[in-house]
């Protein structure tokens, strides 16, 4: 069977997140920009997490930055996650 994969576009008012499997398109999820969607998305997140992830944004920002993190799993993918979070140039105090 095709890998999932998840395109989450984050735009300044509006989160989508496309399914698809191969290359077959199955559904779109649409959120509000606004805390109270982050949990919804999150947990939209957290029941693919099988699934390979693709980030687009379309957000005015002076700022570009790509982070390419290795494919690692278990207890490994989240101390790294973990390290890379902190060391984040925009982490919150």
């Amino acid at each position: 069977m095709a890998q999932l994969q998840l395109v989450v576009l984050l735009r300044h008012d509006q989160w989508l997140v496309a399914h698809f499997r191969g290359a077959q398109y199955h559904a779109l999820r649409e959120f509000s920009a606004n805390a109270e969607n982050q949990l919804l998305l999150l947990n939209l997140l957290k029941q693919h997490a099988e699934a390979n992830l693709y980030f687009i944004t379309d957000i005015a920002d002076e700022h570009y930055h790509v982070e390419v993190l290795p494919a690692v799993s278990g207890a490994a993918r989240k101390q790294l996650l973990a390290r890379r979070l902190a060391a984040w140039p925009f982490a919150q105090e």
